[in-house]
């Protein structure tokens, strides 16, 4: 009797023999089928608190599929690596409808777990794996590492606004179980707001109390790493701090004394790099009437420099104008918000 054509599920079937001399007898018997594999589990959680775990057990548990005509017999999973390095590893357990209990992974390091079940008339998917989770497995000593940046008023920060071209001091401290670790490598990153790539930019080490001072260098606005790598007994740890570096623009002008209707000239050059490829955006400003207001809009060329043109037409009177450059923020540009310094023109009128 073929059964793959048959519905997953009861069936009743009767077989009749009959001998030589007619006479017959019939035996009726329920029969269970299922061609088909246990669809995915879902909801796949990891028992216990959320992190690393320093010994190697985790519980999980999950919903099993509904209408299910054969139980479920065994859970079958795969483990591989977060990274994607190395082989993965399969294994079974029975049981399994719900979850399975003191899972080991095969060595230290962040896995991905994946599972799909097997019936009892042996159907089995791969296809039918669950979505992956996290397991998180290291026995080594936990390690702390803290940085910050020194500020003006003696304390520290974990981000901060500096000026262009300022080098700001970090500050931290690398220890395991409250105690420093003395000599202890470490090595410095850095990433540019805006761009994808980190890079190693310099290494250093941690005195004998376990701590450590570095002078950033000048550059962007740009997040600071540091990591410590662990060994065979210590994990690895890493902190960072946020660097938002103010943009500035030189400025002069042509005249410091004209008379009304006369004209004058601005011109400056964009200091930070890079500049966009399409210049950097900038914004007039002249302080009247008790603030500062945007009087023209323009963008630099692609080195940065930029000029403008300007003709006084409504001053009466002997009036000293105060003008600056604002550097507004672009995705483009990785600097902060920033100003030049201020030029002044005084204007003779009628």
């Amino acid at each position: 009797l073929d059964t793959r054509r048959l519905e997953d599920g009861p069936h009743a079937l009767s077989v009749t023999a009959t001998d030589a001399a007619g006479n017959a007898r019939a035996v009726r018997r329920t029969i269970r089928v299922d061609n088909h594999a246990p669809r995915p589990v879902r909801g796949v959680r990891v028992l216990g608190p959320a992190g690393v775990r320093s010994h190697n057990s985790f519980d999980l548990r999950w919903k099993p599929p509904p209408r299910q005509a054969a139980p479920i017999v065994r859970a079958r999973y795969r483990l591989c690596r977060a990274s994607g390095s190395g082989r993965c590893v399969e294994g079974t357990r029975p049981g399994g409808t719900t979850g399975i209990d003191d899972l080991s992974v095969p060595d230290r390091g962040e896995w991905r777990f994946k599972t799909w079940l097997e019936d009892a008339a042996g159907n089995s998917r791969r296809s039918y794996a669950s979505e992956p989770v996290t397991l998180r497995f290291d026995d080594r000593q936990p390690v702390r590492l803290s940085a910050a940046i020194e500020t003006a008023d003696g304390t520290t920060a974990p981000r901060a606004t500096i000026g262009f071209g300022k080098r700001p001091t970090v500050r931290g401290s690398l220890s395991a179980a409250g105690r420093g670790l003395p000599g202890a490598p470490l090595a410095v990153l850095s990433r540019t707001r805006g761009s994808d790539r980190t890079k190693r930019v310099d290494t250093l080490r941690t005195d004998a109390s376990g701590r450590f001072r570095y002078r950033t260098e000048r550059g962007p606005s740009r997040t600071v790493f540091f990591e410590y790598g662990g060994d065979d007994r210590r994990r690895p740890a890493g902190d960072s701090v946020g660097l938002a570096v103010r943009a500035k623009s030189s400025l002069s002008v042509s005249r410091r004394r004209v008379e009304n209707g006369g004209r004058v000239r601005f011109e400056g050059r964009v200091l930070g790099r890079p500049v966009p490829r399409e210049g950097k955006l900038l914004q007039l400003e002249a302080h009247y009437r008790g603030s500062w207001r945007t009087f023209a809009v323009l963008r630099s060329n692609r080195r940065g420099r930029w000029h403008y043109g300007y003709r006084f037409e409504a001053t009466t009177g002997r009036v000293t104008y105060p003008f600056r450059v604002r550097i507004p923020r672009e995705r483009s540009y990785p600097y902060a918000v920033g100003r030049s310094r201020v030029v002044k023109v005084v204007v003779r009128g009628g």
